[in-house]
């Protein structure tokens, strides 16, 4: 088969040829004498055919969706043209309209006395019309000062069913139409009165029932009339077309004139008529006076057109030039006095508004995620909502639309590897938009006068972000590092807000206090647990590095980085003289002060401390059960090694670092460093246990057991009958213990905060005793020597718990109403303040000791002071 044959363009050419048989052409193909050849030859020809017929088809479609476009713009150009061009024939039909009715020369005589007969019939109607109304003083006294065009009995019908309803009387004033009916005693009243410059007239065609109809079109209301005669009809339509281009040129007669009518009215009348129309032209003659002293809004050309205008603008997105009309039209219309057209005008005018508004809004809207508004591009609209008067709509939806590009910037975020890696994006992204935010706020409003709205969006949107931050980091998987370093990474974050001028470090750490309160006690209790369980496993011998030296060296760079001072003392080449869980102990308390420090706040302070005496106080009591042991007798000297670097050398290093954080002394710290004193006096004469000689085969509750667990109750409260059975360490039942305790007159009970008793007899009585006593004292001692400590407190937290009580005393302590989370104490004297303190949370044996040891060490210094 020859090229020619089987090109695309004469294939393309046979295919669509009108009598293309498609059986012959297959026929003849397959007369060929190379069948599978010519078959696979014709199958790649139709194939490259086929593509080559798709890729022409794609650039048509493109070539005439290009042409669309083009022509749709056009046609829009067009459009708006025509438009303009329509505007413009208006004009100039109203300008030639004006030149008509303009006399330059002087008319013929005759015509002046036919228009002067036509005006003597004309009032001689309104006369008439005037004297048989049944209306106001008020509504006569304006339709005196109007002229009368045409009047005329009309048939009033259904606009829908085309069936007559009742005859009535027309009246076209110069800015009215009146609708009347006659009474049965001769009386006219009116019925509807139109205003011309919202009037329509239309014309309707012969038929349905009705002749000679036309509609009267009026906001929205509908009415429809039926003249006498065709040649009345074209009369009602073109008068009432007439007086709507003349309204407001001659809404009101000139005050002379309607003076001199009135008294030609009053020669012909004579003496009654007179003194009936002179006190009404004479009461409304200065309103007359005062409605001339303003031009008619209505000669305004431009304000007429201003709502066609207007949608325009707002149609072809010309915000500017939609502003600068309303701005053009609220400044000439502010100086002229109320009226039914200046508020019709008015109305107009915010009616474009509120469609002006409206595409702000949406041009502002950006719930949905796909859709981005530029800073820019919310500048523009927010400021033309400012300069339309709606500066809170504006303040609004500027806060909104940003809000909602925060949440957005979220979705985007994927949560990818480590949890700190997303946080570290999150953070980031809030807080670079908060910046964004809080500059272009500044710009918007450069006299800052919406700080306090900004400040509440900003406390909103950062609780979405601490609620989106919990849901991801605290969680049961995630450890008290990880949270810790993922709250370091959002204060950091947030640190940068203070180039704005904003600091959120307080909200943060207040929003994440309930969940970080809530690690921390985990990570305590966790800790407690591995301790207890570490101790029993021990064989608390010195650990032997020889073979391992590498591991020796590492141990030595952990407790370098971990900043623990005077550890080396424990090294003896390669042996370390503690035992293992002693130095697991070690590095998970230094760990978790450090993971502490990094979550620490004001209101965190006393749970943390909390925790950390709990286990140091857990520690005590593993390191005193071992000394109790009689198995551990051998190994007494290395436990007490071992107590002596925890209560030494780690407790130290843990007061030395969190002073530096809180540049203050923690007195309880040191107090905790009396454990090791009292783990001193442990030997064999003082142990809980039994004489070795014959007895009792049951271990006898004896003045030491009792007296031990006085000492434990009294320590904790809340300690329960397996940690008293722990800490005793004798070989009796859970159920022993139990009896032991309750026969010391101790029950287990809820404890629930009473508030204090204050206006009872015996707080009374004890005040009043209290007042004899203080008055018995000098006066000399009674200002140096005696030394006033209150606390005021604010909003304290209560929880319930269960502790231990003797029978008849209740555990209950004793709250005072309206507490808070900070405790302001101070001591005085009756010369000066001693010492005053703040504490972040309500005052407990700990702090409170505290105190009394600062004035203790105060008044020591100060004793040889007259103060």
């Amino acid at each position: 088969m020859a090229f020619d044959e089987v090109s695309s363009p004469v294939l393309a050419k046979k295919f669509s040829a009108i009598d293309f048989n498609a059986e012959e052409y297959v026929k003849s193909i397959l007369s060929k004498c190379d069948i599978y050849r010519t078959l696979y030859d014709q199958r790649n020809n139709i194939q490259t055919l086929g593509e080559e017929t798709a890729v022409s088809l794609k650039k048509n479609v493109y070539k005439n969706y290009r042409q669309f476009i083009d022509t749709a713009k056009e046609i829009s150009y067009l459009e708006a043209e025509m438009y303009q061009l329509s505007h413009l024939l208006t004009e100039q039909k109203a300008l030639l309209a004006d030149q008509i009715e303009t006399v330059i020369f002087d008319q013929p005589k005759a015509v002046l006395v036919q228009k002067e007969e036509k005006n003597e019939e004309q009032n001689s109607k309104k006369k008439d019309f005037i004297a048989s109304l049944k209306a106001t003083k008020d509504v006569i006294n304006q339709l005196i000062l109007k002229e009368l065009i045409l009047n005329g009995e009309l048939t009033e019908y259904d606009p829908e069913t085309y069936s007559s309803i009742h005859k009535i009387n027309a009246w076209l004033m110069t800015d009215t139409l009146l609708i009347t009916t006659l009474l049965n005693n001769g009386k006219s009243t009116i019925l509807t009165t139109f205003d011309l410059s919202d009037l329509a007239v239309v014309n309707v065609r012969d038929g349905q029932g009705a002749k000679n109809a036309f509609k009267v079109l009026y906001a929205l209301e509908t009415r429809m009339f039926s003249a006498p005669t065709k040649d009345m009809k074209l009369a009602w339509l073109d008068k009432i077309d007439r007086a709507k281009k003349n309204y407001g040129k001659t809404v009101l007669l000139d005050p002379p004139k309607m003076i001199d009518k009135t008294d030609k009215d009053k020669k012909s009348e004579g003496e009654t008529e007179e003194k009936k129309i002179k006190p009404t032209i004479s009461t409304n003659f200065p309103k007359i006076i005062e409605s001339k002293s303003f031009p008619n809004l209505l000669n305004a050309d431009w304000l007429n057109e201003l709502p066609e205008d207007l949608d325009m603008s707002i149609a072809q997105r010309d915000f500017e030039g939609a502003v600068l009309l309303v701005e053009k039209a609220r400044n000439y219309i502010s100086g002229f006095p109320e009226s039914p057209g200046l508020l019709e005008i008015k109305k107009n005018i915010d009616s474009r508004v509120q469609t002006l508004i409206g595409a702000f809004e949406k041009s502002l809207d950006n719930s949905n995620s796909s859709r981005h508004v530029s800073l820019r591009s919310i500048r523009v609209y927010i400021l033309y909502l400012i300069r339309l008067g709606q500066a809170k709509l504006a303040c609004k939806l500027f806060f909104r639309n940003r809000g909602f590009e925060i949440k957005n910037s979220f979705k985007q975020l994927k949560m990818e590897g480590a949890v700190t890696m997303y946080i570290a994006k999150l953070a980031e992204v809030f807080v670079n938009a908060l910046i964004e935010t809080g500059k272009e706020y500044k710009k918007i409003y450069p006299q800052n006068k919406n700080a306090s709205a900004y400040l509440v969006w900003v406390h909103n949107e950062l609780q979405c972000f601490t609620d989106k931050f919990s849901r991801q980091v605290f969680t049961r998987s995630t450890n008290i590092s990880t949270i810790a370093a993922c709250v370091h990474i959002a204060l950091t974050e947030c640190q940068r807000l203070e180039s704005i001028g904003v600091d959120l470090t307080f909200d943060i750490q207040h929003m994440l206090l309930k969940d970080v309160m809530a690690i921390v006690f985990d990570t305590r209790d966790q800790l407690l647990e591995r301790g207890k369980m570490r101790a029993m496993e021990d064989t608390w011998d010195e650990i032997d590095y020889s073979k391992s030296p590498d591991s020796l060296n590492d141990l030595k760079n952990e407790f370098e980085l971990l900043r623990l001072e005077g550890i080396d003392a424990y090294f003896r080449g390669n042996v370390v003289c503690l035992s293992s869980s002693t130095l697991i102990f070690a590095k998970d308390i230094l760990a978790f002060l450090f993971d502490g420090m990094q979550l620490y706040s004001s209101e965190l302070h006393c749970t943390f401390i909390r925790c950390l005496v709990d286990i140091f106080k857990a520690q005590s009591i593993q390191f005193e059960s071992l000394l109790k042991e009689q198995i551990m007798k051998p190994k007494r000297n290395m436990i007490f090694v071992n107590a002596e670097f925890v209560f030494s050398k780690v407790l130290s290093c843990i007061a030395t670092q969190l002073e530096g954080l809180v540049r203050n002394d923690i007195a309880i710290l040191f107090d905790i460093g009396e454990e090791l004193t009292k783990l001193r006096k442990y030997d064999r004469t003082n142990s809980t246990f039994p004489g070795s000689r014959g007895g009792a085969c049951h271990v006898i509750c004896n003045e030491e057991i009792r007296r031990r667990i006085e000492e434990l109750i009294n320590d904790n409260t809340t300690t329960t009958i397996i940690e008293i059975k722990y800490a005793l360490n004798v070989n009796v039942s859970i159920k022993t213990v139990r009896r032991w305790v309750t026969n010391l007159g101790y029950t287990y009970k809820i404890t629930r905060p009473i508030y204090e008793r204050r206006n009872d007899n015996d707080v009374k009585n004890l005040r009043i005793e209290y007042v004899r006593w203080y008055t018995s004292i000098s006066p000399i001692n009674r200002y140096r020597n005696i030394v006033f400590i209150d606390g005021s407190s604010f909003n304290s937290h209560k929880f319930c718990s269960h502790s231990w009580a003797r029978r008849g005393v209740t555990p209950n302590p004793i709250i005072h109403p309206r507490q808070r989370n900070v405790s302001m104490i101070l001591a005085v004297n009756g010369l000066n303040i001693i010492h005053c303190e703040a504490v972040s949370v309500s005052v407990n044996t700990f702090c409170f000791k505290n105190i009394l040891m600062k004035l203790y060490k105060f008044w020591g210094q100060r004793k040889n002071s007259p103060w």
